[in-house]
């Protein structure tokens, strides 16, 4: 059945007067983080991705993304805000930055390294016949951050069109040029990413996993920012929010339980 919904939405696509787009929806998890005073919870973010001839747009948390290909621009959304900011493609951050932020962000981003080995490893992701990769990528200060990437072709997507949106959509963040650059080397889609993530003493884990795709017609302005929302200029932390590769290690302080004290009071008796 899977496979006859793909065939039918490539055939859909193949056919200018009945558009069709694939909608692939992913499950996004974060598994629990405890350290001395502080933890947060698992949490399980759902991530709705529609991919077109030429544009792409990824729904997750309250943000949209939309990469228009056909006239190179990047719609970066904030539903809670009612506002979007809109960005060239290809993407240079430092036009959105002060000079300081500029030269900051080239001296970090000189720091980092990032290496995709393909391994002989494969297996069966739902019904999709993948391979993996692992991406390894140094941080400053000795942190580092790995993904085991499962990646298939047997979704019926165009591999360089999907990997060249989403590089784009990745350029968002301060480290996203090299992200995509390593990425685009990935030969499929992928449908499972194992990533662990090393701060320290401490090491965060997650995965996403794509849950389901669908071919479906797109709403009538999908690939467009809301025309009542407000535009405004482009800030770095917008892209960040939700576009980071790491696993997100914001804590949750947890107020912790005061000392029992010595009671207070005459010796006792003899």
């Amino acid at each position: 059945m899977k496979y006859l919904l793909l065939f039918t939405c490539m055939a859909a696509l193949s056919l200018p007067a009945f558009p069709a787009d694939t909608v692939v929806t992913k499950a996004k998890h974060t598994d629990a983080i405890t350290v001395p005073g502080s933890e947060k919870p698992a949490e399980v973010e759902t991530e709705v991705t529609w991919v077109g001839m030429d544009r792409m747009r990824v729904d997750v948390s309250g943000w949209t993304t939309i990469v228009r290909w056909d006239t190179k621009k990047i719609y970066q959304i904030n539903h809670a805000a009612r506002s979007y900011s809109v960005v060239d493609v290809p993407t240079d951050l430092k036009k959105y930055m002060s000079t300081t932020q500029a030269k900051y962000l080239e001296e970090s981003t000189a720091q980092v390294t990032i290496t995709v080995v393909r391994t002989a490893e494969t297996r069966k992701v739902k019904d999709w016949d993948a391979n993996k990769y692992v991406l390894t990528m140094t941080l400053p200060k000795g942190g580092s951050f790995t993904e085991s990437i499962w990646v298939t072709k047997d979704l019926g997507l165009d591999t360089s069109v999907w990997m060249q949106m989403w590089g784009a959509r990745m350029s968002l963040m301060s480290i996203g040029a090299l992200m995509a650059k390593e990425t685009l080397k990935i030969p499929g889609i992928p449908v499972l990413v194992e990533r662990s993530q090393k701060i320290g003493e401490n090491t965060y884990t997650g995965r996403d996993e794509v849950v389901s795709v669908e071919c479906k017609d797109a709403p009538e302005g999908h690939y467009e920012p809301p025309q009542d929302y407000t535009i405004k200029p482009f800030e770095l932390s917008d892209g960040a929010m939700r576009t980071p590769p790491p696993v997100d290690v914001e804590l949750v302080p947890i107020k912790p339980t005061p000392p029992v004290k010595d009671p207070v009071g005459p010796p006792p008796a003899k």
